[in-house]
């Protein structure tokens, strides 16, 4: 049973059941069951407090065994990720509308400044937990134990789209946006060796689903092309990462600290 459980492919097995039970928990019982948005964060920030005590169970120091340690530079490729996912939202959005997507009108009433504010910083937070706890459990705790980044990209995307389980049931059309989704923040964190590239885009295309709603009343008017604007804005952004792999990589061992 020891040597079983020292298998890596069985000890992530083992830590991602764990993990996906609390990333789910603040929607199935802080949401469904006890209908408490103070529950609900509770338990979200719960998710990490185990996510750090399963990366020292894995073997690392905590954080770290999901690709997410504070290595030089990190802040700078999240800043420069969030900055990508929000204008790939945003060009998504403007093709939308220019399709009839989406359609567009001002709110009836105009929020004051605290109010905006408020709402703003309540954003940032409410986009940025979920984003990161998903690309912890569905691509940062699998990554170490590929060699191939395809084999890891793929394998990643599918486990992306199983995890959404409340959207499963929308059909295949849901099924490959979310693929595209996936495909695209593993294929950042594969090239940049950092899971801090995928939460920098999914954080900004959450946060970038969000913001307008602070300003206009959007709503979608047609759900197809809304959909194959979104996988075509994560096509390009994956695509654009693969091109320019060696220049990031090279990058990247530049910021890192010479060897003593």
């Amino acid at each position: 049973m020891n040597d079983l459980l020292r298998r890596p492919w069985v000890r992530t097995g083992l830590a991602f059941g764990l993990l996906a039970f609390f990333f789910h928990a603040p929607e199935m019982l802080g949401l469904r069951a006890l209908h408490s948005r103070g529950a609900q964060a509770l338990l979200m920030a719960g998710f990490y407090l185990v996510a750090h005590g399963t990366g020292r169970w894995l073997g690392f120091r905590g954080f770290d065994a999901y690709r997410l340690d504070l290595r030089p530079g990190w802040s700078r490729l999240l800043a420069a990720t969030l900055a990508l996912g929000l204008a790939a939202k945003a060009l998504s959005l403007g093709a939308g509308l220019a399709l009839g997507a989406y359609r567009m009108r001002p709110l009836e009433g105009r929020p004051s400044g605290s109010t905006l504010a408020f709402d703003l910083v309540a954003a940032l937070v409410a986009t940025f937990l979920p984003s990161a706890a998903e690309d912890i459990l569905t691509r940062g705790l699998f990554v170490r134990l590929f060699r191939s980044g395809w084999r890891f990209i793929a394998f990643s995307s599918a486990v992306y789209l199983v995890n959404h389980i409340f959207r499963l049931a929308a059909g295949p059309g849901e099924w490959a946006l979310l693929l595209a989704f996936g495909a695209a923040y593993a294929t950042a964190l594969w090239v940049t060796g950092s899971l801090w590239a995928a939460i920098g885009l999914h954080w900004g295309w959450n946060l970038a689903n969000v913001l307008p709603l602070l300003f206009v009343d959007l709503q979608v008017a047609g759900r197809a092309t809304s959909r194959g604007l979104s996988i075509a804005a994560h096509g390009v952004v994956a695509l654009l990462f693969l091109l320019l792999r060696r220049r990031i990589r090279d990058a990247a061992q530049n910021a890192s600290p010479a060897p003593r």
